[in-house]
């Protein structure tokens, strides 16, 4: 016996290690056989947690178990990198032979762990869920061989799911959140039964933006006969509950290939009051089972035909509730003799034909009973007979129903009755008789400690004909109290075709305690605003720009005022508003406050209000305004753009509105845009179609002043910009750090010390950092610098020095220095001016770009006997000789490229001082002294003449054979000693220099011989 339980041991102990390994032995073939399947049979990406991919065979043995972890789809194409599916776990069973023997492997059941799964449905019917490739792509391997994983589910589960189901082309939408849900059903067969429990614990549901259910309970238990041929669900044992409230459905659902086909019929098996109160907003609460309910209700629907984007099923709903009543736990007044009987019916399918039939509605509100009735024939010409009217004591209702912090009180009175058809296209409505009052009114919440008290409201609407222009809406008195300020309003408004009004408001009101009364979202305010407006007239005067018949006038006061918009992310302070209007204008007294870190003052007249406001009309001023501080960057909006301002927010340029004419006097303590501050800022402005003109504006800044005259056009995509500046003495660094144009411009401004000044203008496009885009910019003008120096060590300087080894290059004063330049095609071009680089004169031209390229030339003056061998040897390479010691300057036109961080210099060329060539300068140099000589010897034969004119023949030719001589010795000595010295100095071959030499010579003896045989013939 031992022995049989030790083998029977053994086989147990075989058995399950074989049940461990067997998974590892298979885990690598099932996961590649996952994502195969996948990438094969649809256009989305998948994602698993590979570390988490788990097989196993204890769990549901026989049948394989595999986990996946962190499992999720993406969609691809319109879809790119939205997330169809994410799931925390996901466990699919497989069978066992079929993964050891089989060639296909079947999924039998799907367990999945906080699913968060996202449909979308576009407008165009494009739907994230339809992931699977195109049939063409995969039929051929289909007929060839069976596909390697198939779906035979007999059971599903879902735990704490997440769902959406957004579809934007029938205006649905539904959410549901905390799904629990079993399943079981043969799916593997056509026809099964599937059998369904579980819960949601909150789901909602709208229709073309209207919310239909809002944060319901939902329970399931149900049986669902599934014809999957023919996509068609039957119910059969079923049971929900929405909250409290039981519903139950027979029928069937089908799901055609262009519409949804329903024939079905519901009801609510329970006919309790308080199950069906549950699904009132509000009222399902923690505390619900508390609640104190009796009556009875009943209530049945039907839905039967085709939907689709042009059908309609038929439908109806049935609504009773007789002799119910509800009391709130700890409130000591119940709700009694709740009465309603709703019918909302269509028979054809076509939604105009549906018709709304309130028989009865009654309910005791304590002692004040409220009743209401409405009929609606149709939704075509809507058909209407409704009357509603009751009397409620407030202070009753907060017995009744729970409102946490807020507390009513007041007698509320309603009187409604209309009668007849609405077609707006005939100007037709119901005749209408509608009286509320409220009396002694009171409303504290627990935000406001101060209750809003005395409000007293008598108001009418009143339509005898059913004519839309014969409609009256008389507000004849509203008025109000809070914290001791009064405040009364009224309103009179009569044929809406032309609307005529007549209204008036006085009082004061604390904007902080109001809010609080009624929040705006994403807007704080507080602030006291004292009226007493009056406003009379037509629309139709309004419309046409008569404005002066508009009988408007009043006052508006205004005191610490505090404005915040989240929208804006800025606090807009009004400290003080005294102004006037009539029906013209608006005369601002005194206006004082804040905007951002701006404080301000501001007087003046604004014209056409009425027309701004209200027809979007041009709005006209004149105004005076100071401020102490204004930064630019700060109003710069948000947008899409790439550019971005120091937090991170991309930003917009500043727009001006083009439909404001306003004529300013503007005086700003300082001013701040981007690195450049400006103080004692005085302009005149014109505002005009989008346009900003500034008119003599002057400033101090950079330690100097500047005169601008210009626009700013924000009406094109890039706004344009147009300036002339007048500037006297700004400071070279201080400019360099806070303009980025000298930064991109002149670059060298970083090495120089003193101050400059110019008359220059400038025209171009801005970008979205309201910087200008240098691409589009013009201008030109001269420019002056004054007292300034730039350091030996500079870049400049030093490669200067590197390159030409002149010991006489060090620190560079600037002093008066004038030079005309220009923008165009993204460089700065300068013209040519003289400056002293060191001891050397130096003619300067050229340009920079944007790009940060230089392209000048440096012509420096410098005396032959200063240059030194490595100087020579460059010359050397442009001339083609040496220059000798000597006085004489030669000019070095020396060429600066590259960048202004990379230098980059080179000997261009080689001239005299006087801009020659240096070899058209020696020959010069000598014709210049052989002409002096001529002109020497023409004159000593002019005086022998003259003495020897009464023996002319006889010193005639004795003078001839002198003269003779002295122009060969003259010739010769010119050869042998001035030439040779020239050439040498310039580097010029000796043989070209005698060829020249001897030409001279010969020029020299045929003009004496000529003149010597004129004299001749003149005797």
């Amino acid at each position: 016996m031992k022995r049989f339980f030790k083998i029977l041991l053994g086989v147990l102990v075989g058995l399950f290690i074989l049940l461990l390994l067997i998974p590892v032995f298979f885990k690598d073939k099932i996961q590649a056989l996952i994502i195969s399947e996948f990438d094969k049979n649809t256009e989305a990406t998948l994602y698993f947690d590979v570390d988490q991919f788990g097989l196993s065979l204890i769990k549901n043995f026989p049948d394989f178990t595999v986990s996946l972890g962190d499992f999720g789809i993406i969609g691809k194409g319109v879809f790119e990198g939205d997330t169809l599916a994410n799931i925390e776990n996901l466990k699919a069973r497989i069978n066992l032979s079929e993964v050891l023997f089989g060639e296909t492997i079947s999924i039998k059941g799907v367990d999945l762990e906080s699913p968060d799964i996202t449909i979308i449905v576009l407008e165009d019917g494009t739907a994230n869920y339809d992931i699977a490739k195109a049939s063409t792509e995969t039929s051929e391997v289909a007929t060839e061989e069976a596909a390697a994983v198939s779906f035979g589910l007999n059971s599903f589960s879902v735990t704490k799911g997440d769902f959406i189901y957004y579809d934007q082309s029938t205006k649905v939408f539904t959410q549901l959140n905390g799904i629990d849900l079993t399943g079981k059903g043969d799916f593997a067969e056509d026809i099964f039964d599937l059998i369904a429990k579980g819960n949601v614990k909150s789901g909602s549901f709208s229709y073309e933006g209207a919310e239909y259910v809002s944060n319901k309970a939902l329970s399931i238990d149900m049986v669902m006969s599934m014809d999957l041929p023919n996509m068609k669900f039957t119910f059969k044992e079923n049971e929900f509950l929405i909250n409290e409230f039981p519903l139950s459905a027979d029928g069937s659902f089908t799901m055609f290939d262009d519409a949804y086909g329903m024939d079905l019929s519901f009801s609510s098996p329970s006919s309790e009051f308080k199950k069906i109160f549950s699904l009132i907003p509000g009222a399902y609460t923690e505390s619900f089972a508390d609640v104190k309910a009796d009556g009875n209700v009943a209530f049945n629907g039907r839905v039967n035909g085709r939907y689709s984007e042009t059908e309609m099923p038929a439908f109806n709903f049935n609504l009773n509730v007789d002799g119910a009543s509800v009391q709130y736990p700890d409130l000591p007044q119940s709700i009694q003799n709740i009465e309603m009987a709703l019918t909302i019916d269509n028979t054809t399918g076509v939604i105009e034909n549906t018709l709304i039939d309130l028989k009865n509605l009654h309910v005791d509100f304590g002692k004040n009973p409220f009743y209401a009735k409405l009929r609606v024939a149709n939704l075509k010409d809507y058909p209407i007979d409704a009357d509603m009217h009751g009397t409620l004591n407030l202070a009753d209702i907060n017995a009744m129903i729970p409102m946490e912090g807020l507390s009513l009180d007041g007698l509320l009175s309603v009187d409604v009755t209309a009668n007849g058809k609405y077609d707006s296209s005939k100007s037709i409505i119901p005749k209408l008789d509608i009286k509320m009052g409220l009396v002694n009114g009171k409303i504290q919440s627990a935000e406001l400690p101060t209750p809003l008290e005395k409000i007293n409201v008598t108001a009418a609407v009143l339509n005898t004909t059913g004519n839309i222009n014969d409609t009256k809406i008389n507000v004849s008195n509203m008025d109000f109290m809070l914290d001791g300020q009064p405040f009364q309003a009224k309103l009179m408004l009569e044929n809406p075709d032309n609307f005529e009004w007549d209204a008036t408001a006085k009082g004061t009101l604390d904007l902080a305690k109001l809010l609080k009364l009624y929040p705006m979202e994403g807007v704080d305010a507080s602030g006291i605003i004292m009226a007493d407006l009056a406003s009379k007239g037509k629309m139709s005067d309004v419309e046409a720009g008569r404005y002066q018949n508009l009988d408007t006038k009043g006052v508006l006061q205004v005191q610490n005022l505090v404005y915040t918009d989240e929208a804006m992310g800025k606090t807009f302070k009004i400290t003080s508003v005294n102004s006037s209007f009539d029906k013209k204008n608006i005369n601002l007294n005194e206006m004082r406050g804040s905007a951002g870190e701006t404080n301000f003052t501001a007087t003046g007249q604004i014209e056409n209000y009425m027309g701004f406001a209200l027809n979007n009309e041009q709005l006209k001023g004149n105004l005076n305004a100071s401020a102490d501080v204004l930064n630019v960057s700060e109003w710069m909006t948000t947008s899409e753009e790439e550019v971005v301002d120091e937090t991170g927010e991309p930003l917009e340029v500043v727009r001006i509105p083009e439909n404001v004419l306003f004529n300013m006097n503007a005086s700003i303590g300082k001013v701040m845009y981007n690195k450049l501050e400006m103080k004692d800022v005085n302009s005149g402005l014109i505002v005009k179609d989008g346009k900003v003109t500034l008119d003599n504006a002057n400033m101090k800044t950079l330690n100097g002043t500047v005169g601008l005259k210009g626009s700013y056009d924000s009406k094109p995509e890039k706004p344009l910009f147009d300036f002339g500046f007048n500037v006297k003495d700004i400071s070279i660094p201080a400019s360099f750090q806070s303009i980025d144009m000298i930064q991109k411009l002149a670059p060298i401004a970083e090495e120089m010390n003193g101050l400059l000044s110019t008359d220059f203008s400038m025209a171009g496009a801005l970008g979205s950092d309201m910087m200008p885009d240098y691409a589009t910019l013009t201008g030109g003008g001269l420019i002056q610098i004054i007292q300034a120096s730039l350091d030996g060590d500079s870049q400049i300087m030093s490669g200067l020095t590197s390159l030409t080894k002149l010991s006489k290059i060090s620190t560079t004063t600037l002093d008066k220095i004038k030079m005309s330049a220009e923008i165009k095609d993204g460089r700065l071009f300068v013209k040519p001016f003289d400056v002293n680089l060191g001891s050397y004169k130096t003619t300067i031209e050229g340009s920079t770009g944007i790009d940060g390229s230089i392209n000048y030339t440096l012509g420096m003056d410098v005396p032959a006997g200063q240059m030194g061998t490595q100087l020579n040897s460059l010359v050397s390479q442009v001339t083609g000789g040496k220059v000798s010691a000597g006085g004489d300057n030669i000019r070095l036109n020396i060429g600066l490229g590259g960048t202004y961080s990379k230098p980059e210099f080179g000997l261009r060329s080689v001239g005299a001082s006087d801009g020659t060539n240096i070899k058209s300068a020696v020959t010069a140099s000598v014709k210049a002294q052989v002409d002096e000589k001529k002109e020497e010897a023409k004159q000593q034969v002019t005086a022998k003449v003259d003495q020897a004119k009464d023996s002319a023949n006889v010193v005639l030719d004795a003078k001839k054979t002198e003269l003779k001589t002295q122009a060969d010795s003259l010739i010769k000595s010119q050869k042998d000693s001035l030439a040779a010295t020239l050439a040498t100095k310039a580097g010029v071959n000796k043989d070209s220099v005698d060829k020249k030499l001897e030409d001279a010579k010969k020029k020299a003896e045929s003009t004496i011989k000529g003149l010597l045989k004129k004299k001749k013939k003149d005797n």
